[in-house]
């Protein structure tokens, strides 16, 4: 079998060159010219109709993940509530809820006072900034709640920013480990005391 050498889209080099043209119909090189065209643009419209296909599954799966993981946070904003019940364990636990703040925020603290702790928003986009607060409860107890933001989390319609995921993930380490760092004894996820044998 003798080996015919072919152009791009598959014609033989002769008929490319237009040697079997006819009088009436473009030199065979025009017409290999667009079909090759025809070819390409029916497979960039393939491609395009792929892309999008797969864009429509990956947002009804990037949605639902989305809404997994506010459930998420919202649990462990919720979790991260501590309630005290006299003056003096209220006090303790604000001023080991300020280390917490000051340990885990990117940005320094901007006010703190009796029922306050800001830190500043960050300039970076992914980084994390702790508010606290103490909210009087009567006869001396008080709640005290830890509140983690990340600059970037969210874009301008309250969907996930470009910096969701690794926000979400450093919040959640934030606001579920509060709770076990400023009160252990309390806490329902701190370790079982081990007994001596």
């Amino acid at each position: 079998m003798r080996h015919v050498p072919r152009t791009e889209c598959g014609m033989s080099v002769r008929r490319a060159a237009g040697l079997a043209s006819s009088g009436f119909m473009p030199p065979d090189g025009e017409r290999n010219a667009m079909r090759c065209e025809a070819v390409k643009m029916k497979q960039r419209v393939c491609a395009v109709v792929v892309l999008l296909a797969l864009g429509a599954c990956a947002g009804a799966e990037r949605n639902a993940a989305f809404r997994s993981t506010e459930t998420q946070l919202f649990a462990a904003r919720q979790a991260a509530a501590l309630p005290c019940s006299t003056p003096a364990e209220c006090d303790r636990a604000w001023r080991v809820a300020r280390r917490y703040v000051e340990g885990h925020s990117s940005t320094r603290i901007t006010r703190a006072d009796a029922d306050t702790i800001e830190t500043a928003p960050p300039f970076l986009a992914g980084e994390v900034y702790v508010w606290a607060s103490r909210t009087a409860s009567g006869g001396g107890a008080a709640v005290i709640r830890l509140k983690a933001m990340c600059k970037g989390m969210y874009d301008s319609d309250g969907g996930p920013g470009w910096r969701y995921d690794a926000c979400a993930t450093k919040i959640l380490d934030i606001e579920r480990g509060f709770r076990a760092d400023v009160n252990p004894a309390r806490s329902p996820d701190a370790p079982k005391p081990v007994a001596p044998r």
